[in-house]
């Protein structure tokens, strides 16, 4: 039985597939994606910065540039999620823009009438501008970020695991 999470997540992954966003590789290919258009792009984007699911929310960025003409809806969305969850919005979205900018002649060519996506959050998080060096020192800076999250995370895991051994030589393994 599945769990509701992965209920979610793979109903997540169908709603990708079926605005577009054909990045993730289903179990079973949808018989049919009508209906899943129900949740729109804004929607979805917030559910994908609301997910547990790595792989889901690396989804967002192509989500945003295959949808770049919702780009409005979708920087409203920011405004109705949790603090954690409205800074992974804007920060995938700084990511869409930089990789637009970096993209820009290739995507020109396949979507030639594709909206340049407006730069709305990189000044706000503290980040280079999108337009320098093609998004390049932008990118650069966001996996900066994301390193060092990762490395405060994996601190706090390791300070636990050491709590755990002080006391289990404490107690005898007692603990």
């Amino acid at each position: 039985m599945k769990t509701v999470a992965a209920i979610e997540e793979e109903e997540l992954a169908v709603c990708l597939w079926a605005h577009g966003v054909r990045v993730l590789a289903l179990a079973t290919e949808p018989a049919s994606t009508q209906g899943r258009l129900g949740m729109g792009v804004a929607r979805l984007s917030a559910a994908l910065a609301s997910t547990t699911s790595p792989l889901l929310r690396s989804c967002l960025p192509p989500l945003l540039l295959a949808h770049a003409d919702r780009a409005a809806a979708i920087r409203q969305a920011v405004g109705g999620l949790a603090a954690e969850d409205a800074l992974r919005l804007r920060a995938l979205y700084t990511v869409a823009v930089c990789l637009q900018r970096l993209w820009w002649t290739r995507l020109s060519l396949f979507a030639p009438s594709m909206p340049r996506l407006e730069d709305a959050f990189s000044a706000e998080l503290g980040l280079p501008d999108p337009e320098r060096m093609y998004g390049r020192l932008c990118l650069s800076a966001i996996d900066q970020g994301m390193v060092q999250d990762c490395q405060r995370t994996f601190a706090v895991f390791l300070e636990g695991r050491e709590r755990e051994h002080k006391l289990a030589e404490t107690t005898g393994g007692r603990g």
